[in-house]
């Protein structure tokens, strides 16, 4: 589910969207990932205008994957919170110091 709010803040649950394909066909398994199937953090940018991303903060659960990282930076969000670190192969955020990476932990 994504809310945006007067604050300019993406919430998205834990969802990834499986196309129609993985239903009929099964999943498509490649490096113990389904490539049929759309990230939450991709889904959260679908669903909202260029303008509600300017300046937003996203909240994921897991630490956006490189792919996810790239279109987050492009996006126009100024702002990455999330609980859990997930392996990248690259961090492309390292790049863009004009998004800021807050990790939550339990110590907060």
């Amino acid at each position: 589910m994504l809310k945006i709010e007067e604050l300019r803040v993406l919430v998205i649950m834990e969802v990834t969207i499986q196309l129609p394909h993985c239903t009929d066909e099964g999943c498509l398994i490649i490096d113990d990932h389904c490539v049929r199937t759309i990230h939450a953090e991709v889904n959260a940018l679908l669903e909202c205008s260029p303008d509600e991303r300017n300046g937003a903060t996203i909240y994921v659960t897991d630490r956006p994957c490189a792919e996810c990282s790239k279109l987050i930076i492009s996006s126009g969000i100024k702002k990455v919170v999330y609980g859990r670190d997930y392996h990248f192969d690259f961090d492309w955020f390292s790049l863009a110091p004009w998004v800021e990476i807050i990790h939550l932990t339990a110590e907060r």
